[in-house]
């Protein structure tokens, strides 16, 4: 019996990490924010932006409050001229002020699906397109370098030593559920840090292994940044056009840059395995990969470590939405997914106060 132990962006973020896309996009608004500050204009392949108070005003205002609420008022009261130079990254900006939230890859799609359905296809648009999602795949990688860099796993004891008690007990001879002997145990990191890397080389003894899927941040020729979901009704449509600039940024042609997927895929078929979530959305971005690990036969169990809020509720029910879309017999997913009672919530880092 082998288990797989995905680790997504939740796992970065209970160590206190901003590696969200709402955290990087408000990072680079800021940045942005912070030039117009210093020499009242800003202008990039993505917006244009002008200010029109004295110099420090606006970064005053940020030092207070730098939510994206707050950023929001600031681009609306402090710049007489803001000029979006990408219908793309204007969504994503309107998105995250009025949701706070943001989902950069799902957007990158929609907007490559609403360029399919145009009556006459404009290469120009669709280059465009895919240029700007270059431009902000470059900040983000930037983004999250300054992040790991940054990083220091020995300050923060009291939350490592619950994990490595995690890893230790239910990854490797724990039962998850039945009981089952263990064979080969893989951290499957979705992750573009190496946040669980540095537990790995803290537990040398046990024999783990590591597929890093998308990448490593501090290597940006390794990235692998897009969309995934070739079960899309309209992915059928894109193959049907003779322009391969669509596929530009579709996950499946990036898992070719190396063996990563291969090894994760010769997993799954070698033998029965079970799955243990950490942190991972488990959403239609990833869906191609997560179909082909959640509909094989060989899959046993699927057992998900929850984000316990701070008002008592958590995300267990979400997660098992998410994970739904991957299974197209329900009886079986019904059978597969480890109920909450069997269930643990994910350790979170203790703010400082």
């Amino acid at each position: 019996m082998n288990r797989l132990i995905i680790i997504g962006n939740g796992f970065d973020l209970a160590h206190g990490l901003k590696t969200s896309y709402e955290d990087f996009m408000r990072d680079f608004i800021i940045e942005c924010l912070r030039i117009v500050d210093q020499k009242m204009r800003h202008i990039d392949q993505l917006w244009e932006i002008r200010s029109l108070v004295q110099p420090g005003v606006i970064s005053a205002s940020m030092e207070l409050d730098n939510s994206s609420d707050n950023l929001r008022q600031i681009v609306r009261n402090s710049c007489d001229i803001v000029k979006w130079h990408s219908p793309f990254f204007r969504d994503l900006y309107h998105v995250l002020s009025e949701q706070r939230w943001v989902d950069i890859e799902s957007t990158y799609y929609t907007a490559l699906i609403e360029e399919l359905k145009r009556p006459i296809q404009d290469h120009d648009n669709l280059k465009k397109l895919n240029s700007d999602f270059d431009f902000l795949k470059k900040k983000l990688v930037a983004y999250l370098s300054k992040q790991e860099a940054a990083f220091n796993l020995k300050d923060k004891a009291v939350l490592v030593s619950k994990y490595k008690s995690i890893f230790q007990k239910n990854l490797t001879a724990a039962k998850v559920p039945l009981g089952n002997e263990i064979g080969r145990v893989t951290i499957v990191n979705f992750n573009y840090t190496g946040v669980i890397t540095m537990y790995l080389k803290e537990m040398m003894t046990l024999s783990i292994g590591q597929i890093q899927v998308h990448g490593c941040s501090m290597d940006s020729d390794t990235i692998i940044f897009g969309f995934g979901d070739e079960l899309d009704e309209h992915y059928q449509d894109i193959e049907k056009i003779n322009d391969n600039n669509y596929f530009r940024h579709i996950k499946s042609f990036g898992y070719f840059k190396n063996s990563a997927y291969r090894k994760l895929m010769n997993i799954v078929d070698s033998r029965k395995f079970e799955v243990c979530v950490f942190g991972h959305s488990l959403g239609l971005s990833d869906r191609t990969m997560f179909s082909q690990i959640f509909e094989s036969p060989n899959l046993q169990d699927v057992k998900i470590f929850y984000y316990q809020r701070e008002d008592g509720t958590n995300d267990f029910t979400e997660k098992t939405h998410e994970i739904s879309r991957h299974f197209k017999n329900k009886g079986r997913m019904r059978l597969k997914i480890v109920p909450f009672s069997e269930s643990e919530p994910m350790p979170q880092l203790t703010p400082k106060k």
